[in-house]
């Protein structure tokens, strides 16, 4: 094809549309003799070769970005204008029938949009499930489909569960009839994809006898969900507040004890749980000591039957930097406890120190079972041990029954 008007090859796939956005494309403003200026799209005014400054004052018609018309009056000349370049347009396309849109590929429609719940978190058209649709685990599918129960009133029970096939029906069925079934199997192992199989919607008539506040399938586990980001914010939010959260998002009520239990699952979520955190403090403890040089731990455990095993007890440990730093501090040392707060009630022990500048200067730490008379004289007896020998120290305390018994007990204080 002859391209000597100055415009570029056209594949002739692209929609008239894209050739207004595409700035390659100048869109020409044709006069009577047939030759044509390149003009800027969204300022091309018929009948001439007009400025950006003349377009902005023109009442003519305005073609902007998207091919749409702003049409003030027109007389018949200026309807002539228009038609001509819009034959103009069409002679210059490779494919005639420039103007007519084909129809999507359902394959490549279905693609996309069957992840549409995967990657927006929403369902399909109406607020429906759709045979077909992917999930990117059963998790995810099962917290669509308590959503969905939350927001539609419309509570469902398992019928089956295992590690490729997932199946519910409606929790009305033997009441009113309602056929709404949902079947899922699992695509592919390896990475966790599930499908919808089968899909059966709700029949019009299902309906409680009563509106329902509560939902069953509203279970901790989907509430720890909901709120995960907001835990991960601030880890101290009051379960009367996840409450207020929940039946403002889904309409649904949940008791308190249930926005409890969601919390504590949010926190262990993303912290761990408790037993795990426990089970990990040995080899946080043995990475201190490899990556400070210097450093001492010292545990105090309870043995069991099987020599593997051992029930935490006590831990104490100081970083290096503190005990060769505390060489150089006053001879004054500060004592005192504070409790955990958690599934575990421990105690930490602190010893500080202060240092030239009048600083507080940490220099010790023990994890025990409680502020007692056995706890405090161990401690103490660490401190000595395996921090500082310096004679002549002062011992700054509240005074509690341990803190005495131990001042008491050992020679060293």
């Amino acid at each position: 094809m002859d391209h000597s008007n100055g415009f570029p090859p056209w594949d002739g796939t692209s929609s008239y549309t894209s050739l207004l956005m595409n700035a390659q494309y100048g869109y020409p403003t044709y006069e009577a003799t047939g030759s044509h200026t390149n003009v800027d799209p969204m300022f091309a005014i018929h009948g001439g070769t007009t400025s950006h400054e003349e377009a902005h004052e023109s009442d003519d018609i305005h073609v902007d970005a998207f091919g749409e018309d702003h049409e003030d009056d027109m007389d018949q000349s200026e309807e002539e204008d228009a038609e001509a370049i819009e034959k103009a347009i069409r002679d210059e396309a490779v494919n005639p029938n420039w103007n007519i849109v084909e129809e999507p590929d359902p394959v490549r429609m279905n693609s996309w949009q069957n992840w549409n719940p995967t990657n927006e978190g929403q369902l399909e058209d109406g607020g429906e499930f759709q045979k077909g649709q992917m999930f990117s685990s059963l998790d995810e599918l099962k917290m669509q489909l308590t959503e969905y129960s939350a927001l539609k009133n419309r509570p469902f029970r398992v019928k089956r569960s295992d590690h490729d096939w997932y199946v519910v029906l409606c929790d009305r069925k033997d009441s009113c009839g309602c056929t709404w079934r949902l079947s899922a199997t699992q695509v592919d192992p390896t990475i966790g994809l599930w499908r919808i199989s089968k899909y059966a919607p709700h029949i019009p008539n299902c309906v409680g006898e009563v509106m329902e506040t509560g939902n069953r399938n509203v279970s901790a586990n989907f509430i720890r969900g909901k709120i995960l980001e907001l835990i991960r914010r601030d880890q101290t939010l009051k379960p009367t507040v996840i409450m207020e959260v929940i039946h403002g998002q889904l309409g649904v009520s949940v008791s308190y004890m249930k926005a409890w239990k969601a919390k504590h699952k949010a926190i262990a979520q993303i912290f761990g749980d408790w037993e795990q955190s426990y089970n990990d403090l040995p080899r946080y403890m043995a990475a201190l000591v490899r990556t400070n040089p210097g450093t001492v731990v010292e545990w105090c455990n309870i043995n069991t039957q099987d020599p593997m095993t051992k029930v935490f007890g006590r831990v104490f440990w100081a970083f290096a930097p503190s005990i060769v730093g505390f060489e150089h501090c006053r001879p004054l040392i500060t004592i005192d406890g504070t409790h955990l707060y958690g599934k575990y009630k421990h105690v930490v022990l602190i010893a500080m120190g202060v240092d030239a500048e009048d600083q507080i200067f940490p220099l010790a730490f023990a994890i025990v079972e409680s502020e007692n008379g056995s706890s405090w004289p161990w401690f103490m007896d660490c401190i000595g041990r395996r921090v500082t020998q310096r004679p002549g120290l002062c011992v700054i305390s509240d005074r509690h029954a341990g803190i005495m018994k131990a001042m008491e007990e050992l020679d060293r204080w």
